[in-house]
Formats: C-alpha cells, sequence, structure tokens
C-alpha cells in the first residue's frame, strides 16, 4: 500500500510521463517501506516530515527534522565520529563524550557511539 498524493500537489494532466516523474515523490520505491508522516527514521532518528512541492526546497532535515533535546547525556564512541545537526558541528573523540541528546541518539542510530548510563558507573 503506497502513500496517497498530499492534497496540496497540483493535479497533472497528460502527458503520463510527466505525471509518472512527480509521484516518485509520495510513492515508495519497490522494496522500500512506507513512512508515517511525523515517525521516526530508526536510522537516522530524524522525523518523517510531509513535504510539498512548495516547501521542498527550503526544507533542511539536519535542522527542521531534529526532534530530540538539547539535554546533556553521555556516549562512548570507539573511534572519533562528527556530525552537523541544527547548524552546528560536533566533533567526538574516542572514549566518553558528552552531547547534547540529539546528536547522541542521531549517532547511536548510524552505529557510531553507545549510550552510557553514568548514573550505573
Amino acid at each position: 500500500m503506497g502513500l496517497q498524493a498530499l492534497p496540496s500537489f497540483p493535479t497533472l494532466s497528460p502527458p503520463h510521463r510527466n505525471k509518472q516523474r512527480l509521484t516518485h515523490l509520495w510513492h515508495p520505491a519497490p522494496g522500500h517501506r512506507d513512512r508515517l508522516p511525523t515517525s521516526l527514521h530508526g536510522g537516522s532518528s530524524l522525523r518523517v516530515a510531509p513535504l510539498t512541492l512548495e516547501n521542498i526546497e527550503v526544507f533542511d532535515p539536519l535542522k527542521d527534522a531534529v526532534v530530540f533535546s538539547d539535554k546533556a547525556i553521555s556516549v562512548t564512541a570507539e573511534m572519533p565520529a562528527a556530525c552537523d545537526l541544527r547548524g552546528k558541528h560536533f566533533e567526538l573523540a574516542e572514549g566518553v563524550n558528552t552531547v547534547p541528546e540529539y546528536v547522541g541518539v542521531y549517532l547511536m542510530c548510524r552505529g557510531a557511539v553507545e549510550y552510557v548510563n553514568v548514573k550505573a558507573l
């Protein structure tokens, strides 16, 4: 079952090939699962955001789809890691690092770090 077209998308008229080009925006490619709008992507922790033709050019997923907080958490990295989120660059050294929650969860989903429960240490 594919996602239905969003009402804000314009209705396309023939030729048929132009309609096929636009439908890929809301129908997943063969072998891909549908993603529910506002759910979290398990590989990145970013929010699945419904897009329209009007906002696709200004949408920045590394800013606009970040949902976790700025609360500090501890993570451990087996090797140095880095990412850019919310317009900031983060570099983590090997070992235990304290980072904002949104950075830690993103890097955990990417397999770059693991959560450290400081209270259990």
